[in-house]
Formats: C-alpha cells, structure tokens, sequence
C-alpha cells in the first residue's frame, strides 16, 4: 500500500479510518500475542518502515481509537490485533525518534566543536597581533638602546683627550733643574751649555710624553671596556625582560586557551548527560513527542553568545 493511499484514508471519516485499519490487517499477525516482550524480534513490514514520524503517530491515533472502540464493544479479536499493531508502531516511533535524536545531537555536538573552533581562532588571531605589537616594542627598544649606545661611545672617544689632557703632570724636577742650566747658560752666553740643556730636556720631555701616552691608552682600553660592559649589560637587561615577558605571554594564553578548551567541555558534557537522559526516556514513551531532543536547545542556545559573556574571564596575553 502507497503512503498516498494510507494518507487519504487517514483524512476520511471513521468508517474510512477503520477501513484502513482493515487494509493493515493484510498483515499476518494473527499468531502474535498481544504483548511488546512477544514482538520483540519481530521484523516490520516494508509499508511500516516506508512511514515517517507524522505518519507514524497518524495511525497511531486512528489505531488507538480503533482500539478503545473494540474494548468498547467487547470485540477481543479486533482489539488484540490493534493493540498489536499499536506495539509495532510505537516501537518504529521510538526506533525513529531515537534515529533523528541521534542526528540531533551529533549536529549539536559539531555545532558546539564549531563555535569552539570558531573562538580558539578569534583568540589565537589576536594573541598572535598582540605577540607581534609585544616583539615590535622590543625591536624599537633595542635599535634606540644600540642608538644611544653608539653615541655614548663616540662622545666619550671624542671628548677623552681633551678630559684626560687635565691629568698632563707637572714637569719633574729633573726636567726643572735642566731648564734652570738652560736659562743660566742663555744670561752667561754658554751657547754650547744651551744646546746641551736644550738635548736633555727634549729627551726628558720624551719620555714623560711616552710615558703619559702609555697611560692615557691603558686609561682609554680601560674606560671602554667599561663602558662595553655597561653596554652590554643593558642589552642582557632588555633581553631578560623581553623574554621574561614571552614566557608569561605564553603562560597566559595557553590559561586562557585551556579555559576556553574547558568550557566547551563543560557543554560537550551536558549534551551527552541529556543525550543519555533523552535516549534512556524513549525506552518510557507511550506516546509520541513533537520535538525530541527539545531539552538540549538552552546547551546550544548557550553556546551562541560564547566569547561575550565570558570575555571578562579571559586575561590579556600583554
């Protein structure tokens, strides 16, 4: 029989009910008892299975009504086979209901895993702007540091020999003494005394200009190297506190992935517990229900808004 046929029966008037009832009696079940744990391994006629859910409870209630009409009318025979039938198409209901619920909930599952996919994605994209803003301040700070560094070296070399010139000695006193012949012999006209004189404080003046040179170099190996040092501390500094601030960058967003990660846990757990508590009730329906699954639209509803209730509980990453 064609679902066309069965559904213009199901629209006519109670005779034409019952005469659909009738046409379902084609189907041998006369031997059946008239109990669901009897039926159990039954296996449904092709013109049940072709059925969906409308149709289904459709006949269900014209069955029921048949049903309650042959108690009425004590007619054991007729009410035993309705009630047989009842069974078997409760038992589709259930069967197809647990079916479509089962495709509810795995779309609710991926929309739950999309929208916590959807805002990893979010998050990772601005954790990833806020990284590159964080590792672009550093970049600017050591090229100003390496700036001001350049420049404090090459004012300090330039300014050293006027600095240090301040620290010249005072002649010695042998230097003195040879200038004192010199300027007595210049009075007594001793121009040889002169020259004499003259030869050994160019020599004095040598060696005291020597040994001023040697130290004023040893005086600038020393302060550069001072200043290098300095220098380079500076840039272990920067470098610390640049990786210091990596790690706790780093330590934030894995929290706050795993906060994210956690709270649609938390959802993927309460579909499964309503799934469970959904599947286990069918096994307790008697009568059709219009919208299974109906307890987990407020999960899924929840998960719409997600990223704006809880952006508060998410930390910055800078």
């Amino acid at each position: 029989m064609s679902e066309s046929q069965l559904k213009s029966k199901t629209i006519n008037n109670v005779d034409s009910k019952k005469s659909t009832v009738s046409s379902m009696h084609k189907i041998d079940l006369s031997k059946l008892d008239a109990s669901e744990e009897s039926m159990s391994s039954f296996t449904y006629p092709k013109e049940f299975l072709k059925l969906d859910l409308d149709k289904i409870r459709e006949f269900i209630e014209i069955l029921e009504e048949h049903y309650q009409n042959m108690i009425e009318q004590q007619n054991i025979g007729q009410a035993k086979a309705a009630k047989q039938r009842l069974i078997l198409l409760k038992n589709l209901e259930k069967e197809k209901m647990k079916k479509e619920a089962k495709i509810i909930y795995s779309n609710q599952r991926e929309l739950v895993q999309d929208k916590m996919k959807e805002e990893l994605d979010a998050y990772n994209e601005t954790a990833s702007k806020e990284y590159d803003s964080l590792i672009q301040a550093f970049e600017k700070h050591e090229v100003e540091l390496l700036k001001a560094q350049k420049q404090e070296m090459e004012e300090f070399k330039k300014n050293f020999d006027y600095i240090y010139e301040a620290r010249r000695p005072k002649p010695s006193s042998e230097m003195l003494n040879w200038m004192k012949k010199r300027d007595y012999a210049v009075k007594q006209n001793k121009f040889y005394k002169v020259e004499e004189a003259e030869k050994e404080i160019n020599e004095i003046q040598k060696k005291e200009d020597d040994k001023f040179a040697k130290e004023k170099g040893k005086v600038l190996k020393e302060e550069i190297k001072k200043i290098m040092k300095n220098h380079e501390d500076e840039k272990n500094s920067l470098q610390k506190r640049k990786n210091n601030l990596i790690d706790m960058f780093n330590k934030t967003k894995n929290k706050n992935i795993t906060q994210i990660m956690k709270k649609y846990e938390t959802k993927m757990k309460e579909l499964k517990n309503y799934q469970s508590f959904e599947m286990a009730s069918f096994d307790k329906i008697t009568k059709g229900i219009t919208k299974p699954c109906a307890r987990i639209q407020n999960i899924v509803n929840s998960t719409a808004k997600v990223g704006e209730d809880d952006s508060e509980d998410i930390e910055k990453v800078s």
